[in-house]
């Protein structure tokens, strides 16, 4: 009687975890196929490697892009299903028309039919100027070695963001160019350090992957007197929105 009993509690015991497992099991999985839709459909994560959106998207930057404004582009395909189209202003992620196996971030600036140019470092849109205004802000130190700079507000068609360029080299213009249909020309914030579609031109809708939404970690790399860098955390910026 004691050898039945115990037998029944092994096995009770047996069933009991082998439940437990598949109870768990299937949550696990409903939560990696959630996480990979997510990853997928909705939400991207980009690190920010380069000083082209300065002073916006700082060099130390992880950021999420949101798919869902621009419509669904399927995974390992070309195929991008409906969607709305950009707006001025917005920041995106896209393929990198010269290298589209990367990504870049900029700025959008222009739409299909807007004609695009810059005189003497001012943006002219549909031969609207924007308006400027200097701001307190300093580049980053490591801008600040690089060449002069200035932080500028720069307003243009009731949306207005912080930009960088060169307070000594004025003379700078490009265009006019006209956008083509279905496409949005980009510029970087940092006009001193970023290329952008001054240099290919405008870029496919068919190339955007997400809308720049927020920083949600932000590192600092400092230069060292003796060489290399250290790093210390931005908590300011940690889950700041992007705009």
């Amino acid at each position: 009687m004691k050898f039945k009993f115990l037998e029944n509690l092994g096995r009770d015991l047996r069933d009991s975890v082998l439940q437990l497992l598949r109870d768990y099991s299937e949550a696990l999985i409903l939560a990696v196929v959630m996480a990979l839709v997510i990853r997928l459909f909705v939400f991207s994560a980009y690190k920010i490697s380069n000083l082209a959106m300065e002073p916006n998207l700082k060099l130390g930057d992880f950021i999420l892009g949101y798919k869902l404004p621009y419509g669904l582009s399927l995974p390992f395909t070309d195929i991008h299903i409906g969607g709305g189209a950009p707006r001025r202003g917005d920041i995106l992620v896209f393929k990198c028309p010269k290298a589209p196996q990367m990504s870049c971030v900029k700025r959008v600036v222009g739409l299909p039919g807007d004609r695009v140019e810059i005189k003497k470092q001012r943006l002219i849109v549909n031969k609207k100027a924007a308006y400027y205004s200097r701001l307190e802000e300093q580049p980053s130190e490591l801008l600040r070695g690089q060449a002069r700079m200035v932080v500028l507000n720069e307003k243009i068609f009731n949306h207005d963001h912080s930009v960088i360029i060169s307070a000594v080299d004025e003379d700078k213009s490009f265009g006019p160019y006209i956008v083509p249909p279905n496409s949005f020309f980009s510029l970087g914030d940092n006009r001193e350090f970023s290329e952008d579609s001054r240099h290919w031109g405008a870029v496919p809708y068919s190339l955007i992957e997400s809308k720049v939404w927020l920083v949600w970690l932000s590192i600092q790399w400092t230069p060292q007197d003796g060489g290399g860098f250290s790093s210390d955390m931005r908590w300011r910026r940690i889950l700041s929105p992007v705009h």
